[in-house]
C-alpha cells in the first residue's frame, strides 16, 4: 500500500529521515513529497546542514572512567528505595492511612500525575502548533542559535576576502561586489577590522562575517543579514526585533551562557559576539548623538 503524506506529516518525518530512523516506505514517500514541496525540502536540507555542522565541529569527549557504573548504581539504588517505600507504605496504610510512609506514597503519586500532565500538555501543544498555518515558521532555525554555534566552532572552512590593504570604502565595495548587496560596514571604536569571511550560514545562503581585533580584549565577530532574505529562512529573537527600532538601539541576550548583541541598521540585521560581556561590546558601537 502506498504511504501518503501531507505537509504536517512530512515535517514530522524530517528528523527521523535525517537520523536514519524512518522506514524504506516512509523514506520513499518523503522524497517523492519534497520533490514537489520546496518548503519542506528546504527545512529538510537545513536540518541536514545543522546535523553535519554539529558532527564535524563539536568535539565529543569520552565519559570519565567509572561514571557509567555510578549512573547505573544510582538508578538501581533509586529503584530499590522506591520499592521499599511502596512496601512500607502499603503496610503502614493498612494500619494507619495517615502515617508518614503513606504520605510519601501519596506525594510520589501526585508527582507522577503532574509529570504525566506536563508531558500530555506539551504533546497537545506541539500538535496544535503543527496544525496551524504557521507550521513552517515554528520550525525555522533560530538565527541567534545558529550564530552562537558558529562562534563556538570558529574557523573551519571559512573563505576570507582579500581586504588586507583596503580602506573602509574599498571594504564596502568589495563586500557589495562579493555578496550582491549594499550594507553599512560596522566601524567599532578601539577595534581594528582584520577580516571579512564568506559564511554559508545555512544551505545555499551566504552572508558576511566581520572579524575585529580589540587591544587587550580579544576578537569580536559580527554577522550581517539582509532582513528580507532571512525572515522566511530563520527566526530572529522577537524581543530583539521589537526593541531595535532606531539605528542606536541594541539588544543584549544570552545563548549558552554567552552574551551577544543584536541591532539593526537600515534593512540589515547584525549579531555581534565576543569574549566580552554584551555592554562592553555595545559600547564600541556608534553612540546616539
Amino acid at each position: 500500500m502506498h504511504f501518503k503524506l501531507d505537509k504536517k506529516r512530512a515535517y514530522r518525518l524530517v528528523t527521523p529521515i535525517v537520523d536514519g530512523e524512518a522506514s524504506e516506505q516512509e523514506q520513499r514517500a518523503f522524497f517523492e513529497f519534497i520533490a514537489k514541496n520546496p518548503d519542506v525540502r528546504r527545512y529538510f536540507e537545513e536540518e541536514q546542514w545543522i546535523k553535519k555542522l554539529v558532527r564535524e565541529r563539536v568535539r565529543q569527549e569520552p565519559l570519565p572512567p567509572g561514571l557509567k557504573i555510578k549512573i547505573h548504581r544510582c538508578i538501581r539504588d533509586q529503584a530499590l528505595e522506591e520499592r521499599i517505600h511502596q512496601r512500607n507504605g502499603i503496610q503502614a496504610g493498612l494500619a494507619d492511612s495517615k502515617g508518614s510512609n503513606y504520605k510519601k506514597i501519596t506525594i510520589v503519586s501526585i508527582a507522577a500525575a503532574i509529570i504525566i500532565s506536563i508531558f500530555l500538555y506539551l504533546f497537545l501543544l506541539q500538535n496544535a502548533e503543527l496544525s496551524n498555518e504557521g507550521t513552517q515558521q515554528e520550525l525555522m532555525p533560530g538565527l541567534e542559535e545558529m550564530a552562537m554555534a558558529y562562534y563556538t566552532t570558529l574557523g573551519s572552512g571559512w573563505e576570507f576576502l582579500d581586504i588586507s590593504t583596503a580602506s573602509s570604502a574599498e571594504v564596502k565595495a568589495s563586500v557589495q561586489q562579493h555578496f550582491g548587496f549594499d550594507l553599512r560596514i560596522p566601524e567599532l571604536s578601539r577595534a581594528e577590522l582584520t577580516g571579512v569571511a564568506d559564511m554559508e550560514f545555512i544551505p545555499g545562503f551566504h552572508t558576511p562575517m566581520f572579524a575585529y581585533h580589540v587591544h587587550d580584549a580579544g576578537v569580536i565577530y559580527i554577522f550581517a543579514f539582509v532582513i528580507s532574505d532571512i525572515d522566511d529562512r530563520m527566526e530572529r529573537d522577537q524581543n530583539a526585533v521589537d526593541y531595535c527600532v532606531t539605528e542606536y538601539d541594541y539588544y543584549i541576550h544570552t545563548r549558552n551562557g554567552q552574551e551577544m548583541v543584536s541591532w539593526r541598521w537600515d534593512d540589515v540585521w547584525y549579531v555581534g559576539i565576543s569574549g566580552q560581556n554584551g555592554e562592553s561590546l555595545a559600547g564600541l558601537l556608534p553612540q546616539s548623538p
